[in-house]
């Protein structure tokens, strides 16, 4: 699922996402950094690694 965050969430963080507004726990965060020649070098992507919260 791709999504736009108002903030860079951490491990350990809750999310709501998606259509069904299930919460979600954050827990691996990964930056991919583009080098000079990639066409996305202006942007930095975020990996969340997410598993669905049992609270």
């Amino acid at each position: 699922m791709m999504v736009e965050l108002p903030f860079i969430p951490h491990a350990g963080d809750n999310l709501m996402l998606g259509d069904s507004q299930a919460l979600w726990q954050v827990v691996k965060v990964t930056y991919i950094i583009h080098d000079e020649f990639h066409p996305k070098r202006d942007f930095v992507d975020l990996v969340v690694e997410v598993v669905l919260s049992e609270d």
